[in-house]
């Protein structure tokens, strides 16, 4: 992971790229493996009884038509002029079963299922929206790109066209829409644009894809952007899209572990948190994930569920059947009251008479005594990862966790011990125990 290779492979990706129209990322297939990586443990991994899978639909929204003003040159695209140009939806997306689009959600269908341990499964649908016509534009944002997409008012639009059945049955959603890039004028052969991102579905929350469709056709510029994807391409590349920007999605829904504070800030190795230890993107989403996200409550395979049908107003508990998981969640909980500052929540997870020894402090015994310990809680966000979860005794177990302060100021560590319980189907906090690290 990270290793000094891959710089040889990003510079030489680079040249390839330009010499021979092959686009599988930089560095070369980095994303791809790294996400292949963890399906394949995954997959290994995966016991014979999986628990119960939950399924989120992705509606792939096949827009008809769009119109917009297309600049011929510089000069056009800086005074916001040009022809007015319709254009159609790629056919070659519809043929052979819509086979292009499902090459290209492959690895990412899997990689839910892998990062969610199995509990989480996307089925997707295709919507088809030949009448639709949408507003979109090119200008200079002032960004490392130029942007040529939809105009503000096209996803209203596109959520307007859709049926009410298909919104009551949608957890995530593909927005598809004709290319409006002006890469046939000189002016603009070798200039990358902008073409799409992440948004908010007609709920105002659902995650939205939003891209042309030129981006799952051909290889945008530098890439050669008039040579086709082969099919590896699609498999090897377009799931860094979707990664990239699902890992945007899950930053945002999740604040409270502070991974993007700013925008992109993984860009700046000097940002990343001080126990991560990759040097690109794909590294920092994945330590994300195995450090952090997947111990978030509520988990990932609950929270990502935005259809009518998934939806739910039922709190979470910490008693569970999977008592491994039970002791997983109750970690997860108390590290979201601890972001929360809420020492009367805190105390809650110790029982009655539990004990607690802070590092340089004395021991402290008893719920109301520990409550008054936690207030206020320190105005300083932290992270907890569990290391090692080993049972002594049916309903004891020992957990060992990491504990780290999110600064980049700041790259304080320590240990903590938590002696945990179970009593009525609940695991409590007994003993906890907090060591510098």
């Amino acid at each position: 992971m990270g290793a000094a290779e891959w710089e040889t492979s990003y510079r030489e990706a680079s040249d390839v790229a330009r010499t021979t129209g092959l686009n599988f990322g930089s560095p070369a297939c980095y994303s791809a493996l790294r996400m292949l990586t963890d399906c394949v443990n995954w997959r290994i991994g995966a016991k014979s009884t999986q628990k119960k899978t939950s399924r989120v639909r992705l509606s792939v929204l096949l827009v008809g038509r769009s119109i917009g003003l297309q600049p011929t040159s510089w000069a056009e695209l800086r005074d916001h002029a040009g022809p007015s140009a319709v254009h159609t939806l790629d056919p070659r997306l519809a043929g052979n079963h819509q086979a292009i689009i499902h090459e290209s959600l492959w690895l990412f269908e899997e990689y839910v299922r892998a990062i969610t341990a199995g509990r989480m499964s996307v089925e997707t649908s295709i919507v088809s929206l030949p009448e639709l016509q949408v507003p979109v534009t090119v200008e200079d944002r002032h960004l490392w790109t130029i942007s040529a997409g939809l105009e503000q008012t096209a996803l209203s639009q596109v959520w307007t066209a859709v049926s009410e059945a298909v919104k009551s049955t949608t957890d995530w959603w593909w927005v598809i829409y004709p290319s409006n890039v002006p890469e046939q004028f000189p002016d603009f052969a070798e200039q990358e644009f902008l073409t799409g991102g992440m948004d908010a579905g007609p709920d105002g929350a659902s995650p939205v894809f939003v891209i042309d469709d030129r981006w799952l056709i051909r290889k945008p510029a530098p890439f050669l952007g008039k040579r086709d994807y082969s099919l590896e391409e699609r498999w090897a590349y377009l799931p860094q899209w979707f990664q990239h920007e699902f890992f945007h999605y899950l930053f945002r829904i999740y604040p409270e572990f502070r991974l993007e504070q700013t925008d992109h800030q993984w860009f700046d190795r000097r940002a990343w948190p001080g126990d991560f230890e990759g040097r690109w993107e794909s590294d920092y989403f994945s330590e994300s994930l195995h450090r952090i996200l997947r111990f978030a409550d509520p988990p990932l395979e609950s929270k990502l569920h935005y259809s009518a049908g998934t939806k739910s107003s039922e709190p979470r508990t910490i008693g569970a059947p999977d008592d491994e998981q039970a002791i997983r969640n109750l970690v997860a909980e108390f590290s979201a009251a601890r972001s929360a500052r809420d020492p009367k929540r805190l105390s809650l997870f110790y029982a009655e008479n539990a004990e607690f020894i802070p590092f340089g402090g004395s021991l402290i015994k008893g719920r109301a005594a520990i409550e008054k310990v936690w207030t206020p809680v320190p105005d300083v966000q932290t992270v907890r990862t569990i290391r090692s979860i080993r049972f002594i005794q049916p309903g004891e177990a020992a957990v060992q966790l990491e504990g780290r302060i999110m600064s980049p100021a700041d790259d304080f560590k320590w240990l903590d011990d938590f002696l945990v319980t179970k009593a009525l189907d609940h695991w409590k906090i007994k003993v906890h125990r907090s060591l510098q690290r």
